[in-house]
């Protein structure tokens, strides 16, 4: 099991992550190359959200229509069969696919947010006292 350590800092847990289409379009050889991108873990989010410049450079399926809760809003937005790997793509690792749904997050530089959808298949643990989040995948 691989682990990594990250800082909160003011923003949250930050980390970046390799994004790609999901199995069943990757087999066929659709969609766009993998990519590396910021990802905020955000452990209020439901859902992981992909930025449109996500859905624009890896292309993944489009599987249908999910809601959103925002503050003060709920919105019905697009949702893609993706996979998202801990760290750079090309590093060992395991690749988890999920639905994403396309949001651009208010967060400056992340186009990933990573939600309890996903987060359920790691461990996390949160070291509030040192400022610290340990993932473990």
């Amino acid at each position: 099991m691989a682990f990594r350590v990250l800082d909160v800092d003011p923003l949250g847990p930050l980390i970046q992550v390799g994004v790609r289409v999901g199995v069943a379009f990757a087999a066929p050889g659709y969609g766009g190359t993998p990519r590396v991108y910021n990802a905020l873990i955000d452990t209020g989010a439901s859902s992981t959200g992909i930025s449109p410049r996500v859905v624009n450079d890896v292309r993944p399926q489009l599987t249908g229509k999910a809601p959103v809760g925002r503050v003060g809003a709920s919105l019905i937005v697009n949702a893609y069969d993706i996979g998202i790997k801990f760290e750079h793509y090309l590093q060992p690792g395991p690749w988890y696919d999920l639905e994403a749904v396309e949001v651009a997050p208010a967060t400056p530089g992340v186009d990933v947010l990573i939600g309890r959808d996903m987060l359920k298949k790691v461990t996390l643990l949160y070291d509030g006292l040192n400022g610290k989040l340990v993932l473990m995948h």
